[in-house]
């Protein structure tokens, strides 16, 4: 029984000793400084703006009917082609009104015999009233009156006749713009009413217009700076907007000015009607802009200026204030509140808080706290990629068209 204890005493020791030992073995060492990676903010020339949504419009746009009623004959055109201001797009038969045509002017010629007839009685009567009792006075009125008579029924006639030559001239449908012409809305052979069966469209592609609905307020601060002649987008009584398709995403490439505001704010929606003028390119026989197509408009409210640019991922959020971590000469992490601007090409101006030698962290805020040593890499400034979405290294890269933008200066990466 002793040599029991004994042995479980030692076994006892053995297992406490190990136990001491493990513990000691995984003491972690200590850690250095996190590796963060910081970036210099992007420094470029910037327009504050407002952007609105809106469609496009025609600058004319004909609906084509017919001005005489009849069956159609002929349409003398391709669907989807350009048409000249007179070129005959649609025929209504025009036989009926061809008869009634020559039935008009035979109706003034028999009024043009019958004024020579009245106008040669009456000359033969005033020449009998020479003799004393060989006509009344009263006869001789009656032959001067159907003379007048003969005269109004011969104009009747004529605008009878005029009347009948339009009708016909109207059997021939025409363009009264130029522009291009829409789908065959009627066939041959179908009743056509006049004024009333709508035949195909016609709208003008070149200028183009772009309506959109402006908030009172902005419109107010337009107004303001253009009346302190602090706005230098507004020139000779225009203002420049900048449009952009759905396929440019954030690009605005095309250039137009405002050159209608609606006479009054719509009170349902506290907004104002607003329409713009582009010019439309047209590359192999295509223009670019279609009427009724969805676009973007782009309204700049102040004169270019400098401005900071940093990634979104930089921003932090807490308790509703805005803060970077600024990463200073001694590797250390600086706590600092920021104001933003609006985004620029996937960046946001910071328009308060930092300067332009600020290492700005870009990745990690969650690891590092204010006044924490760090370990920092300096990398390019990143922003979204416009086609995955994902951040990547800030490239230049300028809109379809358009030269390089030569305001924004180098990169970190480039100018470590």
């Amino acid at each position: 029984m002793h040599f029991k204890r004994q042995v479980a005493a030692a076994w006892t020791i053995v297992v406490l000793a190990l136990w001491i030992g493990g513990c000691e073995h995984h003491v972690p060492p200590e850690e250095g400084p996190p590796n963060v990676e910081v970036s210099l903010p992007i420094e470029k020339t910037v327009t504050e703006y407002v952007d609105y949504t809106g469609r496009l419009g025609a600058t004319d746009t004909m609906e084509v009917r017919a001005r005489v009623t009849g069956y159609l004959w002929k349409m003398p055109f391709k669907e989807g082609d350009f048409v000249k201001k007179g070129d005959v797009l649609f025929e209504i038969d025009p036989r009926p009104y061809q008869a009634d045509l020559d039935r008009a002017l035979g109706t003034v010629k028999v009024a043009e015999a019958q004024l020579k007839l009245a106008k040669a009685d009456y000359a033969r009567a005033k020449e009998t009233a020479k003799t004393p009792g060989a006509i009344s006075q009263q006869e001789v009125d009656t032959f001067a009156a159907k003379v007048d008579v003969s005269a109004a029924q011969l104009d009747s006639a004529k605008a009878n006749a005029e009347y009948a030559r339009l009708n016909l001239e109207f059997c021939k449908v025409t363009s009264l713009i130029d522009g291009r012409v829409s789908r065959y809305l009627k066939t041959a052979g179908n009743l056509i009413n006049q004024d009333n069966t709508l035949l195909t469209t016609v709208v003008t592609l070149d200028p183009i217009y772009a309506y959109f609905n402006v908030d009172e307020l902005t419109m107010q601060t337009i107004q303001k700076l253009i009346r302190e002649g602090k706005l230098k987008t507004y020139s000779k009584g225009r203002l420049k907007v900048l449009l952009s398709l759905q396929i440019d995403g954030d690009n605005f490439p095309y250039e137009g000015f405002v050159d209608f505001v609606n006479n009054q704010v719509d009170p349902s929606t506290g907004t104002i009607q607003v329409r713009a003028e582009f010019q439309n390119p047209k590359v192999n026989d295509l223009y670019l802009f279609v009427p009724n197509e969805f676009v973007r408009i782009r309204m700049l409210i102040s004169d270019p200026h400098p401005a900071l640019l940093v990634s979104e991922r930089a921003i932090g959020t807490d308790q509703g204030q805005k803060f970077v971590y600024v990463v200073d000469e001694q590797d250390v992490t600086r706590y600092r509140q920021v104001t933003l601007g609006q985004p620029h090409e996937g960046l946001l101006e910071v328009t308060k808080g930092i300067t332009s030698m600020d290492r700005i962290m870009v990745a990690g805020l969650q690891r590092v706290r204010d006044g924490m040593k760090v370990n920092p890499k300096l990398v390019p400034m990143p922003r979204p990629n416009p086609v995955t979405g994902d951040d990547s290294p800030l490239q230049p890269s300028p809109a379809p068209g358009k030269p390089m933008d030569k305001d924004a200066k180098p990169s970190a990466e480039s100018k470590s």
